[in-house]
């Protein structure tokens, strides 16, 4: 008797854009309860970049700031060439 694969549940990060002074120097923070806070001056391919990276931090938090960088970027590359944009146009 085969078993049956259980579905994957989807996965949903709550995504916050803010503009603070606590991320004037900063992109963006991936926060312990899942959230990843963006600074709201992302656009294009910089924000994907930078989404990537945080949910690369949140994925794998013993990853170093050098793994996750070379991840986040590679991810961030074939996601902006296959076309992945925002339905905003942002």
């Amino acid at each position: 008797m085969q078993k049956r694969k259980a579905k994957a549940e989807p996965l949903t990060i709550p995504v916050k854009e803010i503009v603070s002074k606590r991320l004037r120097t900063k992109w963006g923070e991936a926060v312990v309860d899942g959230t990843i806070v963006l600074n709201s001056s992302l656009k294009g391919y910089r924000r994907l970049l930078y989404l990537a990276h945080e949910a690369a931090h949140l994925a794998r938090w013993k990853l170093t700031e050098r793994e996750v960088r070379s991840v986040s970027t590679k991810i961030a590359r074939v996601l902006w060439r296959d076309g992945y944009r925002r339905k905003d146009g942002r």
